[in-house]
This record gives C-alpha cells, structure tokens and sequence, in this order.
C-alpha cells in the first residue's frame, strides 16, 4: 500500500510516479493504514513493516502515527538508510520541522563506514547531515573510541565537536579534556580546556592545542607539559612527536629529572625519549639538589644538554657558553662545562676560574670532583694557578704545570703542585698584623697544606727547591706577582648573579707561556713554615 502525507486516497496512485521534493515523505506500509484518534487529535496509523521515502534516505519501522499538525513519530526496529553504509537505528524516531529532523530515541547507533556512534537520544538533520546528542554518546572510528556528554557531528565537513568529560582512547594513547573538536578526514583533535594525553611512555597535560591521532603529533600551549618516567618538560607552547618520543617546549621552559630532582630552566627546551637525551637553550639554568644540609647547586649558561643512560644508570651534563657555577661552598666560571655523574665529576673548560673560601684556581682545565654533591678534590690541567689573600691583603700564590688539591667539608686541606713549581708566599705576624717578608720558592714539585680555617700553613719544597726570603723593605711591586697572575674575584658568581640571565660573554685568557694582565690576590694564612727536601 503506497501512503503520501497529506493526500486523500484518491492521489495515492498519481503521487507514487511523481518525484519527491526536499521536506516530502512518503510511506509504505505492510499490514494497514487506520485513523485513530490519541489526546483528542486525529492520527493515521502505518502498521506492518512500514518503509518512508525521503529525499536521500529511506525510513523503516514497525508502526508509524501521523498527526495532523505534521507531526510523525515512527516506533520499533527504527531504521533511517541513506546509502553507502550510512545508517541510524533506534527504538523510536520523531520527524519534526521543516527539514524533518529525524529524533531518534532508544540505543541509537549511526554508522558510517567503519564510524559507529551509539547513543540514547540523537537528532538528525538530513539536509545538513548534522547529527546532535546530549544525554552521552561513543564514537567507535575505525579502533579509536571516543566519548563524552554533548557532541555534535557535521557529515558535509566531516567534523565533530564534544563537551564534557571527553574521552578519547586509541590504540597507542588515551586523551582526556572537557572541550574537542575532532577531524575525520585529517584524524587532528583540536581541544579547548585541561587536557591530558597518555600513552606507554608518558603523559602530556595542556590547556589547549591539537594532536593528529594518527601520526601522534602533538602541538600544545597554555602552559602545557610532557611527562615520562624519566622527565618532566614544561613551557607555554610545547610539541610532541608520539613516535619518535620527541619533545619540544617554548617559553618559560622548567625540565625536572625525576631519578635525582634536578631542575632545568630556560627559553627552549627539548627531550629525545628514545635517547634518554636533554636540551635546554637560551638563558638555561640547573638547579641540583647538594649535599645533606639542603644545599643546591646553581649553573648558568647559553645552553644545557642532559643524556640519561639508563641501562647504565649514569647522567651527563654538557653546559656551554658563559658558565656560572654556584654552591654556597665552592663557585666558578668557564666557557663549558661537563659532568659524568659515573665519577662525580665537573670538568670545566676554556679559561676556568674555581673558588672555594678564600682561594681562587684557574688552569687551562680544571676537573673538580664531588663526594655527595660536595667538594672532594680539584685538579688543575695546565698552567695551574692557586691563589689567596692573607689578612693584610697580600696574594699568596702557588703555580705549577699541574696541581691537585684534596678537600674536606668543602675547604682545601693539601695542594700538591707537580712540574715547574714556583710559590710566592707572605709572612705575616697575626698578632701585631705585620708583614715579616715575603717568601718566594722554585722547584719542580711541592706540597702545600692548609689549617683548618682554610689558611695556608706549610709549604713543602720538593726536588731542587731554590728560595729565597725578602725583608718587607726589599720587596718591589713586580716581585710580589708570578707570572700570569690574575685575581678575578670581581668576576666570582653570587646567587643573585647566577639566577639572573647572563650578560657578558666570559674572554678566555691568552695561551702560552706569558699572562702579561696581573691583578690583585688574596693570600691564606698569617703564618706559614716553609719546608725544603
């Protein structure tokens, strides 16, 4: 029997051959047409497998009513087909407005191609093809499901939009944020809110930003971060590569390294998952817990690399440019800077300075060793320089090709000079505060050991020492400075400096033999004996 809405039964037949127009349907039903009346109004009844015509899309169900202002509702084994593997069930569906906005109510399923949504209430427009729920829905697309409160799908651009408690979960990582909108066509989810991305290797949390669900490229912003069991990386706008385990941070970059709580700081910053590896750039500052009286260690510099071998548990540290190194106990600077934490040791290159209390090392290198993030030994790699200042304010000096110094509680105790040894050395009487003379030595090697103050005590002359005293009255301002002497204690980092972005870029010092710049020095100890063998 062929039904066409609002027709008499004299037009049936002439309304089967004309062509339907945008809004019409029209109705076969199985069984029956009857007119019964529901709430006072008159209501045509299809019964028995009843099938609708609409432009686009065919309409099933077991029972149809019809009512006079329009209104259709279509009950049972609800089925609405528009071709090409597009279609809606539900339990029930009511067609209203102008377009016939299908609402189907009732474990309601849209598929579309390998595209599954399930709902319990959904309306649907046919011309735009927009689908609406509001009661929760699952999207089910092609192994990735996705869920949420609200959400909207628009078939003609092939996007769709959710809101709150959204969930989406794929074979290789789990999103969760309150706001998304979804791309089927280039698999990008662009999310408004807090957000968080997890997956085997780790979690990325974002206030905004997109993430393709295929590739795994992920860009994100409001202060966002990305997390995995090794680091934590932070910045105001940061990228994630799923697959190679890239990240990138920009803008007020912090990097936390879980296995030791150090922090880095800086303008960019990158982490390489796969290869356990760090970087921050521009203005890049470490922050490392040290030693059990809650001291922290400070370095400065252009940029820090971190390479984490974790099969070997060992950590390197790389710091280049304009170096600044500060611990309450010991402080320094370089032009870079490297540290294996396999041997606790800081190596520190390009026109090294060290001080620790009242003295000053430089050498072309300089390699200073840390038991439990504290000074344990020094060594001085060439044009090896050791000076302090006395209460009088003269420089006490020792020089050698190489010297290595050991350290307890943070303060030198012994400095022993190897190859072309020279000591300029001030007697000083503490209790009137007199310069008795000055001592000046030549060897090849000595020993040198400090009180416990960290005042220069003896000096132990070793292999053809030559030496010589020089009254006070006798000593001429040349001879009180060895060559290459250079007191840079305007230059020694404080904690405000350190913190603070670097601003002048460190000048190595002049190779070979001759250091003609000579500045002020200040010596270590009042009263010192002087040893020869």
């Amino acid at each position: 029997m062929l039904l066409g809405l609002g027709l008499g039964p004299a037009a049936w037949a002439q309304q089967e051959e004309l062509p339907l127009k945008e809004g019409e349907i029209r109705f076969r039903a199985g069984n029956a047409l009857e007119q019964i009346i529901i709430n006072g109004q008159k209501v045509r009844h299809f019964s028995g497998s009843v099938v609708a015509e609409q432009v686009g899309q065919t309409l099933y169900a077991n029972d149809v009513y019809q009512y006079e202002n329009g209104r259709t509702v279509m009950v049972g084994g609800v089925r609405i087909d528009q071709g090409e593997g597009k279609q809606i069930t539900g339990d029930s569906l009511i067609l209203v407005g102008k377009n016939r906005v299908a609402q189907v109510r009732g474990n309601v399923v849209y598929t579309e191609g390998t595209r599954t949504l399930t709902t319990q209430a959904l309306d649907y427009d046919p011309k735009t093809g927009t689908a609406i729920y509001t009661t929760g829905g699952t999207i089910n697309d092609n192994g990735t499901i996705l869920t949420s409160r609200r959400g909207r799908y628009e078939r003609s651009t092939g996007k769709m939009f959710f809101y709150g408690d959204v969930k989406m979960n794929g074979p290789e990582y789990s999103l969760a944020t309150d706001s998304l909108h979804y791309n089927t066509a280039s698999k990008m989810a662009d999310f408004f809110g807090p957000t968080t991305i997890t997956n085997q290797d780790g979690t990325v949390v974002s206030n905004r930003g997109s993430y393709n669900t295929e590739t795994g490229v992920g860009k994100f912003a409001g202060r966002a971060g990305i997390e995995s069991p090794d680091y934590r990386l932070e910045g105001d706008i940061v990228d994630f590569n799923r697959a190679t385990g890239l990240g990138y941070a920009q803008g007020k970059v912090r990097m936390f390294a879980k296995k030791d709580s150090v922090q880095l700081f800086g303008d960019k910053g990158w982490y390489v998952r796969k290869r356990g590896k760090a970087r921050i750039q521009g203005n890049a500052l470490i922050k490392a817990p040290s030693g059990t009286r809650g001291d922290t260690l400070y370095i400065r510099s252009d940029s820090l690399n971190a390479i984490n071998d974790s099969a070997a548990g060992q950590r390197t540290l790389i710091a280049k440019s304009r170096v600044k190194i500060y611990q309450r106990d010991f402080q320094g600077i370089c032009d870079s800077l490297s540290y294996e934490s396999a041997d606790s040791t800081i190596r520190m290159y390009k026109a090294p300075v060290l001080w620790a209390g009242k003295n000053q090392t430089t050498a072309d290198t300089i390699y200073a060793r840390l038991e439990n993030n504290r000074m344990d030994s020094l060594i001085l790699i060439r044009n090896a320089f050791l000076i302090s200042q006395d209460t009088l304010k003269n420089y006490n000096q020792v020089k050698g090709r190489r010297i290595l110094a050991d350290f307890a509680n943070n303060k030198i105790q012994r400095a022993y000079v190897r190859g072309n040894g020279q000591s300029i050395y001030f007697a000083v009487d503490e209790e009137k505060l007199t310069l008795s003379g000055m001592n000046y030595i030549v060897c090849s090697n000595m020993v040198i050991r400090f009180d416990s103050a960290n005042k220069l005590e003896t000096i132990t002359a070793l292999v053809k020492p030559e030496a010589k005293f020089i009254p006070p009255k006798d000593i001429a301002e040349p001879e009180r400075r060895l060559k290459g002497f250079n007191w840079n204690l305007s230059r020694r980092p404080t904690l405000k400096s350190v913190l603070q972005s670097p601003q002048t870029t460190i000048q190595p010092k002049k190779s070979g033999k001759s250091q003609k710049k000579s500045t002020t020095f200040k010596p270590a100890k009042a009263k010192a004996r002087l040893r020869t063998k």
